[in-house]
């Protein structure tokens, strides 16, 4: 049966920065969402923070007070005397605020009676509450297959294109020319496969097909509670999925109109790691016992949201800079960039990563020049997934460099194409100290062929069953979902004609918007108004704030101070140390101090002092 679900999911009753209202106020707030499946009307619904007034607030009659299934509504409880006020915002606002020592918090019908909500333990007070810090239920969101392994499919290996795409669609009745079996499906003269195949369908491709339609039904009840919808694939050699007539997903497979440029590493460039899905690290050749770059060698520089330079955070507001650097000079600015020569500590190589956002086959057009006249040049190396596909040097004094186009054919979605360069160029030798070059890089998707009833795969794919199932995001298509019966279509593709394996072994993975458990309310140290909540404490420690160091920058003759200021919750600081450590070496720790002694300027403000002695760069 449909019902609204309607409860308080989180509040917070010390409001300093967290929100502010349309009045620019820190108003308290009470956020409430709706876990049911049809919508609701608060319009006459009452919240109180009395057991004696159970009608203190009604909810006005506004479309504000209408709350579709999985949708949050944020109230402030600001102490109005109007109860219909309503902000510049939009926000509705009630005529009581909240006690941060502790109260009754409570959800109440039209009746004016009945209870359906409330923070009240044991029929007492929420507990004390603390600045900035929220208090709710946290979303236990679930997991519910809607395609399994061994799900009965229709499937047919077809021998003419007739049937267009029309068998992808839910409307579609398989004639009697298809089977039906459980998935996976395909085949494997090797037998590596045998395991998941449910349907082995050998006999079907010994006439040189490459294709195989594959539809599977699942029923929904109710689409608008998916918050996240997953394709989890076991496959050999590609495929093209199709949520109820309409592609979705591809791998491996043609098909790609092919949509330009849709990666500039300039234009792109940003100081948030995957900002444009990019990604700016280095790699440390001097430190890495192989030599041998490898995807996961890969070192993302550290970003704490801020411009103040650190050690973890090597963002300065214009580009990627090592902290306290040269040595090690290693920097990455919009084109610009610094690997790192021996000659400073270590050699490093400055990285950009693009994590691919798209697939089919895609040109790479890369350039590269000195920025400086002099030094012994430095090298371009473009890794995808860590293997090497190009490498080429210029001299130190090429101020004019190279353009080049890499043409990279079947790119799947989430490859990581790395960008590296080196500080060795065509003299060879890696300890001169002009290495700052020029590199930018445009990644334009190109058009592939089009998909038909014989088409095969871009490139061979083995699957690997030592290794978890791919997973593939189709979150963005969730609206397609129909309540009740629905299909997912996959169209199959072997590498080529009498090919020695072919196979699809799908999972269709939903999360359902999830249910709240009001006998376990938390603490969270990030809040959320008008989102889900998740993790959450149910004890708070300390809350540690404005970590700032000084002087900036040091030199290496002075000592490094790092302040923080350290918030008590629920019980007292009993102490505060850092842990640093310097490149490579171990890590030291070092008591903080509030007691204005030493480094540290005022005693008891909260703010704790530690003094990294001079000479530790």
């Amino acid at each position: 049966m449909l019902a609204a679900e309607p409860l308080i999911s989180e509040f917070l009753a010390s409001n300093d920065q967290t929100l502010l209202d349309g009045d620019g106020n820190s108003s308290d707030w009470i956020e409430l969402t709706n876990t049911g499946d049809e919508a609701v009307d608060l319009a006459g619904w009452y919240l109180t923070d009395r057991a004696d007034d159970l009608r203190r607030w009604p909810f006005p009659a506004h479309e504000a007070s209408v709350l579709s299934p999985g949708e949050f509504l944020v109230v402030f409880a600001s102490g109005q005397n109007d109860d219909g006020y309503i902000d510049a915002l939009g926000y509705i606002h009630t005529n009581f605020s909240l006690r941060a020592d502790g109260e009754l918090l409570a959800l109440v019908m039209p009746d004016g009676e009945t209870i359906v909500s409330q923070f009240a333990p044991d029929g007492g007070d929420y507990p004390v509450q603390v600045t900035d810090v929220s208090y709710g239920l946290r979303e236990q969101p679930l997991t519910e297959t809607l395609i399994g392994i061994g799900a009965e499919a229709s499937l047919l290996v077809p021998t003419d294109g007739a049937l267009a795409t029309t068998w992808t669609e839910l409307d579609f009745t398989p004639g009697p020319q298809w089977a039906t079996g459980p998935t996976g499906v395909g085949f494997d003269t090797s037998g590596v496969y045998a395991s998941l195949l449910g349907t082995d369908l050998t006999a079907d491709f010994q006439n040189g097909a490459t294709s195989l339609y594959a539809r599977m039904p699942f029923t929904i009840e109710d689409p608008a509670a998916v918050s996240e919808l997953a394709l989890r694939m076991r496959y050999d050699d590609g495929f093209v999925a199709y949520l109820n007539g309409l592609p979705v997903y591809l791998q491996n497979a043609p098909g790609e109109t092919g949509a330009g440029v849709i990666a500039n590493s300039e234009t792109d460039f940003s100081g948030t790691q995957g900002a444009n899905s990019w990604y700016y690290g280095y790699y440390n050749l001097t430190a890495d016992a192989d030599g041998t770059y490898a995807a996961a060698d890969f070192v993302e520089f550290p970003s704490d949201g801020t411009t103040i330079a650190s050690a973890n955070n090597f963002w300065n507001g214009t580009y990627w800079d090592w902290y306290s650097g040269n040595p090690p000079w290693t920097y990455i600015g919009a084109n610009a960039t610094h690997p790192n020569g021996a000659n400073n500590s270590a050699e490093h190589w400055t990285v950009r990563r693009w994590i691919a956002e798209a697939t089919g086959q895609m040109a790479l057009h890369v350039h590269l020049h000195k920025d400086n006249a002099s030094g012994g040049g430095v090298t371009l190396r473009v890794f995808r997934n860590g293997e090497e596909v190009f490498a080429r040097a210029i001299a130190g004094n090429d101020a004019t460099g190279f353009t080049q186009t890499i043409t990279l054919p079947a790119v799947n979605l989430g490859d990581a194409i790395d960008f590296a360069v080196t500080p060795v160029g065509l003299a060879g030798g890696d300890d001169d100290t002009s290495d700052t070059a020029i590199m930018t890089v445009e990644v334009e998707q190109l058009a592939g062929p089009p998909l038909a009833f014989d088409s095969t795969a871009l490139s061979s794919h083995d699957e690997d069953l030592e290794t978890p199932a791919a997973s593939f995001d189709l979150t963005a298509f969730r609206d397609l979902l129909q309540s009740g019966e629905n299909v997912l279509a996959i169209h199959a593709l072997a590498e080529a004609p009498l090919d020695d394996d072919l196979l699809i072994a799908p999972e269709l993975i939903a999360t359902i918007r999830g249910k709240y458990n009001a006998d376990e309310a938390v603490y969270f140290a990030m809040p959320t108004p008008g989102a889900p909540n998740f993790g959450g404490m149910a004890e708070l420690g300390p809350i540690v704030r404005s970590v700032t160091d000084r002087p900036d920058p040091p030199t290496e003759s002075d000592s490094l101070t790092i302040e923080a200021e350290v918030l008590p919750t629920l019980a007292p600081v009993d102490r505060v140390e850092l842990r640093y450590r310097v490149m490579f070496a171990a890590e030291t720790t070092l008591a903080m101090r509030d007691d204005g002694v030493g480094a540290d300027r005022v005693a008891g403000d909260g703010v704790y002092t530690a003094e990294i002695p001079a000479g530790y760069m």
